[in-house]
This record gives C-alpha cells, sequence and structure tokens, in this order.
C-alpha cells in the first residue's frame, strides 16, 4: 500500500529499474525483448510520475 512511509523508496526502486533496463535496450537487439522491455519502461514511467505527484502533495519532495 503506498503511503507516506513509503513512497520515496517506491519512487527510488522505479528509479533505479529504469536505468537498469535503458541499459538493458542496448545489450538485447531482439525485437521481441526489446518490445517487452519498453512496455515495462512506459508502465515505471507512468507510475514513477504519479508517484512523484503524490510525493509533492505530501510536501516530500520538491
Amino acid at each position: 500500500m503506498l503511503n507516506k512511509e513509503n513512497i520515496l523508496g517506491i519512487i527510488a526502486n522505479h528509479q533505479k529499474e529504469i536505468e537498469k533496463l535503458e541499459k538493458g535496450l542496448v545489450e538485447f537487439p531482439n525485437v521481441y525483448t526489446a518490445s517487452a522491455i519498453h512496455q515495462r519502461l512506459s508502465f515505471l514511467r507512468d507510475n514513477l510520475y504519479k508517484y512523484e505527484m503524490q510525493a509533492r502533495a505530501w510536501k516530500l519532495i520538491d
């Protein structure tokens, strides 16, 4: 469950996974693998944006 105590950790985890997957795009030239990575990146970026907006609303980040 998302709350003030864990939102910053979730944001950090999403950012780490995004960075890892972006590096993986270079390593996996397979079309199907790249497509799966792009889908996961899209999901993570959408959630990251929502979590950052909520953290701003709670004044946990600028």
